[in-house]
């Protein structure tokens, strides 16, 4: 018998991709401009503004986004069209969608993807033909993290960080707001367990800081420094924390500080870090907390850095992305009081959900479970309903969601073997392979 010998056998189980799918709403009461290209945060962003520069995310992990999804508060009127389009590092990307005149104040991209690396900028542009009507915007846009269990915050602040030297202050992570002296005024809720990694910082036009003067930046939590942070010195314009990490306990409080040593001019910086959440298809949604009211009931954006609750339902929503929510928390800085009550509630097209949690007497943190599918193109917005005339609270809200369909548009993960004979390429998919 003639025996043939045998080179090399490679058994390759092959799955389907698994992805870290985070939808990141976004929306305000800010009005787009009718002939002007503006610009605005995706990530809990509320005013437009001329220069892209000023609203720019930061990446601190690996992914793409996908799944573009806006929708007007108003339509655009006849012959007009609003163009919307991601940014990355400044240069427009295939993830772009139109709404005209009778188009329902709708559009889509569920077919392009876009690859974005640590340290890559990002930002939401408009782009305004024939002078349609000035609107509220409501988008969203799925992020895909490679690490199957990372969700991001990534945003810019819209002043400029303090020019003077010795001032401490601080900001939302979902940004887009003014920096401020009082770190119990920028504090959003982290609504599950998770690990605080990955801090990315720059300046979006180069601090121009001299010989000994910096800007540290530090993750707060629960109102103390923690161990994740990093120094812009003196000529850099970036720094990052890839070494420090940080355990989350749902419910915890966080914020952004800068200590500043020396005197600059002035700078819009930008923002990435990474919570890992430690459940593969799982994502958090975070508000900036604010005071809500004792007797009326208001409202309140899903993602804003800036705004606080408000009276007009219709002024606080976010757009949404086709996915399902699982559990709304809440918690209060202070406890309603005896008999007392505060009602919060995820609302779609002002129409409450399924995801309600109620605070009563002694209560300052609670949850609750059910879930419910949200669809692309929606918009949905918090209630707090006071009962008895509570005491009122600095609020925080938050939801938790999930994905698990393999993501429209998903780009091919790829896998290759060398066998020191060559090279072999293959498409994931499933089955075994045998070679």
């Amino acid at each position: 018998m003639r025996l043939f010998p045998l080179t090399i056998i490679l058994c390759l189980a092959l799955t389907n991709p698994v992805f870290a799918l985070q939808a990141v709403f976004t929306g305000g009461s800010d009005d787009t401009h009718a002939t002007n290209t503006e610009y605005m945060s995706p990530f809990g962003g509320s005013v437009w503004h001329g220069s892209e520069v000023e609203r720019r995310g930061l990446i601190p992990t690996s992914g793409y986004f996908g799944n573009l999804s806006v929708r007007l508060r108003s339509d655009v009127g006849a012959g007009n069209t609003s163009t919307f389009t991601l940014m990355v590092n400044g240069v427009a990307t295939a993830a772009t969608c139109t709404i005209e005149n009778g188009t329902g104040q709708t559009c889509s991209d569920d077919t392009n993807t876009v690859t974005v690396s640590v340290g890559d900028t990002f930002s939401l542009k408009v782009v305004p033909v024939s002078s349609p009507t000035s609107s509220n915007v409501w988008s969203a846009i799925n992020f895909f993290a490679d690490d199957e269990s990372e969700n991001i915050i990534a945003s810019n602040s819209d002043d400029e960080t303090s020019r003077s030297d010795g001032i401490t202050e601080y900001m939302s992570l979902n940004g887009d707001a003014l920096w401020g002296a009082t770190e119990a005024d920028f504090t959003t809720m982290i609504s599950t367990a998770s690990t605080a990694k990955k801090l990315y910082i720059a300046y979006n036009l180069g601090p121009g800081l001299g010989a000994g003067e910096t800007r540290a930046f530090t993750l707060m939590l629960n109102g103390s420094a923690t161990s994740l942070t990093c120094t812009v010195s003196a000529n850099e314009s970036t720094c990052n924390d890839t070494t420090n990490t940080v355990s989350i306990a749902a419910g915890d409080l966080v914020s952004l500080r800068i200590v500043t040593v020396g005197d600059i001019g002035g700078n819009h910086v930008g923002w990435g870090i990474v919570f890992d959440v430690g459940t593969e298809g799982k994502f958090i949604t975070t508000v900036l907390g604010a005071t809500n009211s004792d007797t009326a009931t208001v409202y309140q954006n899903i993602t804003q850095g800036r705004s606080g609750w408000g009276t007009v339902a219709i002024d606080q929503r976010s757009g949404t992305t086709a996915v399902t929510m699982s559990t709304i928390c809440a918690s209060l800085a202070t406890a309603p009081g005896a008999g007392k009550s505060f009602v919060f509630q995820d609302a779609s097209f002002g129409t409450a959900t399924a995801l309600v949690v109620t605070l009563s007497d002694s209560e300052i943190h609670d949850c609750y479970s059910e879930d419910i599918t949200i669809g692309a193109k929606g918009a949905h917005h918090y209630i707090s309903i006071p009962s008895n005339t509570p005491t009122a609270s600095r609020a925080f809200v938050g939801m938790i969601g999930s994905f698990t369909p393999t993501p429209t548009g998903a780009q091919d993960r790829r896998s290759i073997f060398s066998s020191g004979t060559g090279t072999a390429t293959f498409s994931t998919g499933t089955g075994t392979v045998l070679f």
